[in-house]
């Protein structure tokens, strides 16, 4: 029932407000995850202030499947922003 009510397919497509968003964002995506490696891509290809880190060895769930690559990703772009 969860994903019926408020899965991404029942929600509103965002894409057409991508160019306008002004903060730099950083996706997180796992090597494995084909699906959302291309979403990443393409939100990249809308907005230039996006970035993506690519997790090797990660499906879906990144930050559970290779926590030490993660974290490490995190902290790069958390160096970037000090």
């Amino acid at each position: 029932r969860s994903l019926r009510m408020m899965g991404s397919g029942i929600q509103p497509t965002l894409w057409d407000d991508l160019p306008g968003i002004a903060c730099p964002t950083h996706l997180i995506v796992g090597e494995n995850d084909r699906k959302f490696r291309q979403i990443a891509r393409r939100m990249t290809e809308r907005n230039n202030r996006f970035t993506t880190d690519v997790i090797e060895g990660a499906g879906h769930n990144t930050h559970e499947e290779c926590p030490e690559l993660f974290t490490a990703a995190l902290k790069r772009l958390l160096q970037k922003e000090s």
